[in-house]
């Protein structure tokens, strides 16, 4: 961060401690009406829900595809890995999965399982915003007033972020 902003440099570490914070409270696993893992993980069973949303993922599902990285994030069942996390939420993401595009904006944000890249944060959180996730819409607005990743001087979002 540049000298001699410490408005900006305050800003950017207490949008940095919202990163941490909020990827801790990484939405829990998206369910479905009817879903026998999401059934498994409610009681516990995170080995069930992970095999079956294994098989999920593997078929294409982006449903499926975020809940299995969403164990590996929290260690449910299987051992942490930030690495398959990242592109198991990448792949839901890149399918349109908003609460996938919302986790990789907070990833992004907070240098967890990828570098720390606020730009990158910026475009996850505008795309999940575009399509209507209030979190990441407020996290996106909470970028822009405190001037994280874009110009703060800026009253809509830049056309290359939405």
């Amino acid at each position: 961060m540049p000298q001699g902003k410490p408005g900006r440099m305050l800003a950017a570490l207490r949008l940095g401690a919202l990163a941490v914070l909020l990827l801790c409270a990484t939405p829990p696993p998206a369910f479905s009406q009817s879903d026998p893992a999401l059934d498994a993980f409610k009681r516990g069973d995170f080995a069930s829900a992970a095999a079956a949303w294994k098989l999920g993922a593997e078929r294409g599902d982006p449903r499926a595809t975020y809940n299995l990285g969403y164990l590996l994030h929290g260690g449910l069942g299987l051992p942490k890995d930030s690495e398959k996390v990242i592109a198991l939420w990448r792949t839901a993401a890149d399918k349109g999965f908003l609460e996938a595009q919302h986790s990789l904006g907070l990833a992004y944000l907070a240098g967890e399982g990828v570098p720390k890249d606020e730009a990158a944060a910026l475009r996850w959180f505008a795309t999940a915003a575009r399509s209507g996730l209030p979190r990441a819409q407020y996290t996106l607005g909470k970028m822009y007033l405190d001037g994280i990743g874009g110009d703060r001087k800026s009253t809509r979002l830049n056309s290359s972020h939405v």
